[in-house]
């Protein structure tokens, strides 16, 4: 850190911050009259999926099938979910589609019952439940989808195909399906592993598959998904070289001290590299020597150890040099299938426990989805969960010309929206921006560049939510003296563009943010102060500057672990438990940005994010658990009653408040993960006491699920004038407040 900064404060929470907010419950919401006729229609829909299944219920005696059950827009909310209806009648929710689409177990027993219901429980709950539901259908794989994997089979001699079995979470069902599936596939000769992506997923990979297999295995009562594993790859961009490096520009390790390693799954490092040799610390290979190009992995490489000193000592870009643990995955081709992939990863990861951040400048051809995560995301979140690590994903590359300008005028569509593994939940996705231009590029300095893929994330979650500097380009692609600087196979000084090489000088900067201080922060926590760090350098001000830079470019290493005296920033991680908040109260505020009146004035920066609970099997609904942060005035209403009043509005800011769930997760970031607020207050808010109050929801309704969380809160002087972090501090005090300080190491105090 530089001469003069503070240290960040970690804040103690107790058993005695919780409490239990009380209320809930009432009556259940009636979406429309219950008629005769709306009974009949809906019974009508029930006895069709029946039909539907009952040859396959012949077949598979003891198995089920999934029925999707389709929810009126107004209706989709956890609260109004109709799980009474179909436990009544043993048809248990098992997963979610897209948002308002209920997956649910039935089989040749089940059905009549939910027939039954519907047409005579007149309970409140029973009415109340039915009004939720527009139609009831048979869940099945399109018969154009079949074809087209038909034909691709037959085109393309596909090696391997993926397929995704329904989970029942009932242990006789779920067996039933797994011996009627390996049944058939014997009876086809087709060989098949299953494949371990994440927990509650079933996914096999299939061989000796023929195009005529496919209609039997897509109308499988148990497929939920079928086709060909996705293809992931690099873009590569030709590295042009500017000039001869040498250990002057690119010196090596110094000699007893102890570097944060990040490991980059890429094409690899050439070994015989001699400036990059001495900062690998292991490599793991997984292509064969003849079938290898150094090319991309190297140029990574370079980035993770000395972006700045690469790059003309530009200020803009940190100093924070890495060793590398660097994992040879993809060939000459720069493509890998997924299921190679996701075992690489998982023989890989666990061998280094040490190694917290993972590159992965990688990409995959489609467009996220509005209504699921991505499989590979889903595998990505599990390790990450698993093992404490965070993966550092580009946001990709769109490459077709002419290439976008900005603001944008082109209407693309979804072509350049961010592609798997960037909808990873756990994953810091980066995305790029430019650090230089010329007359002839598409975009001025400090904005997206042209290449740069866009979010929203998947189910809309805020992606990418960091950027670092990838180049720039003109309509075509030219990228000369506006590119990133790093090394290419042949070890010269070459210049080349793309978000692959904005996510290494991410990787390096996380690196240091978990490692720097004395006692290592969490990666959650490492992430959540690179995320706010960015609010506070480089603010978003837009949904369409957020979709495509994400939270902006983080400060310096300096201003993310150190504090400056205007300001001071507050640690707080915990768990936070549906039906149990958490509240600090009162909230120090600093004398010095009170008003003579007692109003506050100055600026509020807060940074929300968590680890919710996950599940692959619920589709739009992936993340299960949900927190809500207040920062805002406590003070007695009309009635006597003491009640928060939210000083401190989601940031950026949003659009007007939705009363329909669909619209909330569209454009509130409810259920993400990732929340940020904040507010500039120059004249003032009166309020003598504050509270921060976190609130945590469970999607499956149970009150015993927890979740990991952290919150950064920063508390400013707009003028940068005023002794905010000396009062904050004696308040803190005052109150009686237990917070540590978040000191370096002696390595990081060495740097300033």
């Amino acid at each position: 850190m530089s001469e003069g900064k503070l240290p960040l404060k970690r804040v103690l929470i107790t058993s005695a911050n919780y409490f239990n907010p009380g209320g809930g419950g009432g009556d259940k919401t009636i979406f429309g009259p219950v008629t005769p006729l709306v009974r009949s229609q809906l019974a009508r829909s029930v006895r069709s999926v029946a039909a539907h299944f009952g040859s396959a219920f012949t077949r598979n005696p003891g198995a089920a099938a999934v029925a999707r059950v389709v929810l009126k827009p107004e209706a989709v909310a956890k609260s109004h979910r109709p799980s009474w209806l179909f436990d009544k009648a043993n048809c248990p929710i098992v997963g979610i589609g897209a948002l308002g689409e209920l997956l649910v177990s039935v089989s040749a027993s089940t059905l009549p019952q939910l027939e039954s219901s519907v047409l005579s429980q007149t309970t409140g709950d029973a009415e109340a439940n039915i009004s939720t539901i527009l139609r009831v259908e048979p869940f099945e794989i399109a018969e154009p989808r079949l074809l087209e994997i038909s034909k691709e089979i037959e085109k393309d001699g596909i090696e391997a195909i993926k397929l995704r079995l329904f989970r029942h979470h009932e242990a006789k069902i779920d067996l039933a399906l797994e011996t009627a599936l390996h049944q058939q596939l014997n009876d086809f000769q087709i060989k098949y592993e299953p494949l371990p992506y994440g927990p509650g997923m079933a996914i096999y990979r299939l061989r000796r598959v023929k195009p005529q297999h496919i209609a039997s295995l897509g109308r499988f009562v148990g497929t939920q998904s079928l086709g060909a594993f996705p293809r992931y790859h690099v873009v590569r961009p030709a590295a042009q070289p500017v000039g001869k490096l040498n250990s002057v520009v690119f010196p090596p390790p110094e000699r007893g001290v102890e570097y944060p390693v990040v490991g980059v799954i890429d094409t690899g490092v050439d070994p015989a590299n001699a400036l990059l040799a001495p900062w690998i610390v292991a490599r793991e290979e997984y292509v064969p020597i003849a079938e290898r190009d150094y090319g991309h992995g190297t140029f990574v490489a370079g980035l993770v150890v000395h972006a700045r000193a690469l790059n003309h000592n530009d200020e803009r870009f940190p100093q924070c040099p890495c060793r590398i643990v660097d994992v040879v995955a993809l060939s000459r081709s720069g493509t890998l299938p997924e299921d190679q992939l996701v075992a690489i990863l998982r023989e890989v990861v666990p061998k280094y426990p040490a190694v917290r951040v993972w590159n992965l400048s990688l990409s995959g051809n489609e467009p996220c989805s509005d209504h699921a995560f991505s499989d590979l995301a889903i595998a990505l979140d599990d390790l990450q969960t698993q093992h404490e690590i965070t993966f550092v994903i580009a946001s990709g590359n769109y490459a077709v010309p002419p290439f976008r300008d900005w603001p944008p005028t082109a209407v693309l569509g979804e072509t350049d929206r961010i592609c798997s593994p960037a909808d990873s939940a756990r994953a810091l996705t980066v995305g790029s921006m430019t650090h230089r231009d010329s007359p002839s590029s598409r975009a001025p300095v400090s904005c997206p560049s042209p290449f740069s893929r866009r979010g929203p994330g998947a189910v809309y979650f805020p992606k990418p939510e960091i950027s670092y500097y990838g180049g720039n380009c003109d309509a075509m692609g030219r990228h000369a003296q506006i590119g990133i600087l790093s090394v290419d196979a042949q070890g010269n000084l070459a210049e080349s563009i793309g978000t692959s090489f904005a996510a290494p000088i991410a990787s390096a900067v996380l690196a240091y943010v978990q490692v720097g201080p004395a006692q290592p922060l969490s990666s959650l926590m490492a992430k959540a102060l690179l995320i706010h760090s960015a609010v506070l350098a480089d603010s978003t001000e837009t949904q369409e500057q957020l979709d495509y830079r994400g939270f902006g470019v983080p400060g310096d290493l300096q201003n993310i672990l150190g504090c400056d005296p205007w300001r001071a920033t507050l640690l707080f991680e915990t768990e936070v438990r549906a039906g149990l908040d958490l509240q600090r109260t009162p909230f120090p505020i600093p004398d010095c940005l009170r008003t003579p009146k007692g109003a506050f004035r100055g600026e509020m920066t807060v940074t929300l994010l968590s680890e919710p609970t996950l599940d692959g099997t619920f589709g739009a609904e992936y993340c299960r658990s949900h927190v809500e942060v207040s920062l805002g005035t406590y003070a007695p209403n009309d009635s006597g009653t003491l009640e928060q009043l939210r000083q401190i509005p989601p940031f950026p800011k949003r659009t007007e408040k939705h009363p329909l769930e669909k619209k909330r997760v569209e454009h509130g970031f409810k259920w993400s993960p990732l929340k940020v607020y904040r507010r500039v207050i120059p004249k003032g808010v009166n309020g003598d006491i504050w509270r921060l109050l976190l609130a945590g929801t469970d999607r499956s309704g149970a009150d015993n699920l927890s979740m990991r969380v952290a919150v950064v809160v920063t508390i400013a002087d707009t003028q940068r004038k005023a002794s905010v972090y000396t009062d904050v501090i004696r308040a803190m005090n005052q109150l009686g407040w237990v917070a540590t300080d978040v000191q370096l190491r002696e390595r990081e105090r060495a740097r300033r």
